[in-house]
């Protein structure tokens, strides 16, 4: 049975030889492997993605990097939606407003005042989410986020969402997405972060994934 021990404790110079030793014997453990690698993927996608949030809000990721703007044009048509103008954002505050009233009908203890009120602050906010959605970067039906979401993570490895490309290897693994306009949309703005901001990643992973991979081997690995 493997002997790895982990503990917040150890010097940098422990903490380094007992990483060589369980990635030894990773190597030459196919569950093993699973497992960090799906410990490391989890991390990536997790990472990146939240990431890929903020630059789709304009705003710049952990590492300082912002994606290029849209254009005015494409802005106003994004999608092939038109211009969220205010005649709209009117028509469809309307129609929610409508819509919460008829629910909260026979909604007893609210007067018709704090009725109205609720739908108001109800339409407010789907107007107010329908427009920062038009603006964002990168969302158009929405299909390539979901592909970059972190999927799941257990003892037997990582799980993959609908869409995701992860393809594992021996000694690596790839990540990505399989929807096919993102790699058009990648030579433009990257939807996957550099290898070297990856590897800042993958170092910080290694470091949470030791404890679970030292469980998993005392536990399975006999």
């Amino acid at each position: 049975m493997p002997d790895i021990t982990i503990t917040s404790r150890k010097s940098k110079a422990a903490t380094k030889a007992e990483l060589k030793k369980a990635l030894g014997q990773v190597s030459k453990n196919p569950a093993a492997r699973n497992l960090l690698f799906g410990v490391i993927a989890h991390d990536l996608f997790r990472t990146n993605f939240n990431d890929m949030l903020r630059k789709s809000q304009g705003g710049a990721d952990r590492f300082g990097q912002r994606w290029k703007p849209l254009a005015a044009p494409t802005i106003a048509s994004k999608a092939g939606i038109p211009a969220f103008s205010k005649e709209k954002q009117k028509q469809l505050r309307d129609e929610v407003t409508k819509v919460v009233m008829q629910r909260l009908r026979f909604r007893s203890g609210l007067t018709k005042e704090k009725k109205r009120s609720i739908a108001r602050n109800i339409a407010n906010k789907t107007v107010r989410a329908r427009s920062r959605a038009q603006a964002r970067i990168g969302i158009r039906t929405g299909d390539m986020f979901k592909s970059m979401r972190p999927g799941g993570i257990s003892n037997s490895g990582y799980s993959p969402v609908e869409n995701q490309l992860y393809i594992k290897r021996e000694k690596s693994f790839d990540v990505g997405s399989q929807i096919s306009y993102s790699k058009h949309f990648h030579k433009v703005r990257r939807i996957m972060m550099d290898a070297k901001h990856a590897k800042r990643v993958v170092k910080t992973s290694l470091a949470d994934a030791l404890p679970k991979l030292a469980r998993n081997l005392r536990e399975n690995l006999r």
